[in-house]
């Protein structure tokens, strides 16, 4: 029986625009980020795959692709481990790593179509979290750059995320967080006339950041939305942002330096800031700062 590819990498992944938006009728942009990942290994003194998790994908349904129980069985004898430097609980895809790769590791597929493959790979991960859009895995097993709308997701492999004036950068808030609590939080802000006001005007802004990253670039309209969603999200979003990062993210929109939005569903984890070339930075810890390259 032939063994586990231990070279792969499965990527980490980050959601770009689309947080909470997608909930609500907003579009979404997801990119790989190389950065972070995890691969497989094989290490008896190390945790193994949970044992439940054969039990449960033999319990699935899945379209167009087979679980192939006995190589998984043997694989998990042999003391198969998946190890990963993706933070759990921080937006950057964990669980949808580990989904990743056992869809694509232990899964014989027939099929080609984009949206069977996401709800295949949503229901590995709903394993680990309990629920799963399948966004987070799809774009790591396609290692590939992802815009996702009601209606349906596409693969985006001409988009202009490299020709952007500054890079992104993930700010580290150095704290966990719960989605669920976030999620039910943001709706509890958007509950208000006012706040349903500004989700429109941030589903807006959102999706206009996206059109222009995959169709046509204008880097200062591209600016004008960004600065927009951070103005925004810092009124609407307000009790998904740490005390400690709020100090930041104001200072890039009273200074005009740098524009920060959630990363995810907010809270904790990661935080995303979009800036030109370092200016107005330095007040920013450097070790809490990871550019999206």
């Amino acid at each position: 029986m032939k063994e586990v590819n231990t070279d792969k990498k499965y990527f980490g992944k980050v959601l770009l625009f689309g947080e909470h938006n997608v909930l609500y009728g907003g579009h979404g942009f997801a990119l790989p980020l190389p950065q972070f990942f995890g691969k497989w290994a094989y290490d008896t003194k190390k945790s193994a795959l949970p044992e439940t998790l054969h039990d449960y994908l033999e319990e699935q349904k899945f379209l167009g692709a087979t679980f192939l129980s006995e190589f998984f069985r043997h694989q998990h004898q042999n003391g198969l481990c998946f190890e990963s430097n993706i933070k759990s609980g921080y937006g950057t895809g964990s669980s949808g790593a580990i989904s990743a790769a056992i869809y694509d590791t232990f899964f014989s597929k027939e099929i080609v179509k984009l949206e069977e493959t996401k709800q295949n790979l949503a229901t590995v991960e709903r394993f680990f979290q309990g629920t799963s859009s399948g966004i987070d895995p799809t774009v790591i097993y396609l290692n590939n750059a992802v815009s996702i709308s009601e209606e349906h997701t596409q693969v985006e492999e001409n988009h202009h995320y490299k020709k952007l004036n500054s890079p992104f950068y993930l700010l580290d808030s150095q704290q966990k967080r719960s989605t669920l609590q976030m999620i039910d939080l943001f709706r509890k802000a958007i509950s208000y006339d006012k706040g349903a006001q500004l989700l429109k005007q941030l589903i807006d802004h959102s999706n206009q950041c996206i059109k222009l990253i995959t169709k046509d670039l204008d880097q200062a309209t591209f600016d004008y939305h960004m600065k927009s969603i951070s103005e925004i999200q810092l009124t609407l979003a307000s009790e998904l942002i740490p005390q400690h990062i709020k100090k930041y993210w104001s200072h890039g929109l009273e200074h005009d330096q740098y524009y920060m939005k959630l990363c995810g569903a907010g809270g904790g984890g990661y935080f995303l800031l979009y800036g030109a070339k370092n200016i107005g930075l330095h007040q920013i810890p450097q070790q809490l700062l990871v550019s999206i390259g």
